[in-house]
């Protein structure tokens, strides 16, 4: 049978990514006790699963990009290419340190970690495993989730996240949403993919982006025009992440 153990602290953070050390941070200089929690590698989204990685990636298709636009503008030099696999090798190369060094930055600031899932017992204490912590204040800062559809064969799609990780793409590929991350993986994918099957998912995209606009453009006349609500709106339940 495991033995619990209680600890009391100024600060808990729940969450290791950009806002989350920003808060324990300053919080620790300030000589609070502090202790910081996460399920998942110590780092957070920007830096192992959003900005970050994402902007090698883009930085390669522009570069790429540039070069065919030069091509018949008194730059004939031969055209570059997307290898996807060292490209993707050459992310890891920035993104598989980060745990680690997280984990030593913390520890050198006299902040606490914990590894493993986060649940409120109380206001201010949670419990990770076998062990019960107790704050004087709680931070939550665990990131957004991407927003659900509520369609049919949801469970079939491909997430922000995955699409950071596979050694191949495939040959096709369309991206639900008209964001900018959504165009900045459609513009990375169109230049890695063969010409004219990149144009494909490039075109795809902005189809769906349409598609989606008209959507909410009948939706906000419907209601301007007295036409009843649903209940609920399969859009709005999960606004929070993408």
């Amino acid at each position: 049978m495991s033995m619990t153990t209680s600890t009391n602290v100024d600060l808990l953070v729940v969450g290791t990514g950009s806002a989350a050390g920003a808060v324990a941070y300053k919080c620790r200089s300030a000589g609070w006790t502090v202790t910081v929690i996460d399920s998942r590698p110590f780092g957070g989204t920007c830096q192992l699963r959003g900005c970050d990685p994402k902007k090698v990636l883009v930085g390669g298709a522009e570069l790429v990009d540039w070069d065919r636009r030069m091509q018949s503008n008194g730059v004939p030099a031969p055209g570059l290419t997307i290898d996807w696999p060292d490209l993707m090798r050459f992310k890891r190369t920035f993104t598989d340190p980060v745990p680690e060094q997280n984990e030593r930055s913390f520890a050198s600031a006299g902040i606490g970690m914990l590894h493993g899932r986060a649940r409120f017992v109380d206001r201010t204490t949670l419990r990770v495993d076998d062990q019960t912590i107790t704050g004087r204040y709680v931070v939550i800062a665990g990131g957004a989730r991407r927003a659900t559809l509520n369609i049919p064969g949801e469970e079939h799609l491909t997430t922000s996240t995955q699409f950071l990780e596979p050694d191949r793409l495939p040959g096709q590929i369309v991206f639900v949403g008209g964001g900018y991350i959504a165009f900045e993986f459609a513009h990375t994918t169109a230049i890695a993919l063969e010409p004219g099957r990149g144009k494909f998912a490039l075109a795809i995209a902005l189809g769906i982006v349409l598609l989606l606009f008209a959507l909410i453009v009948n939706a906000a006349l419907g209601v301007a025009s007295g036409a009843p609500r649903p209940e609920s709106d399969s859009l709005g339940k999960n606004q929070r992440g993408a």
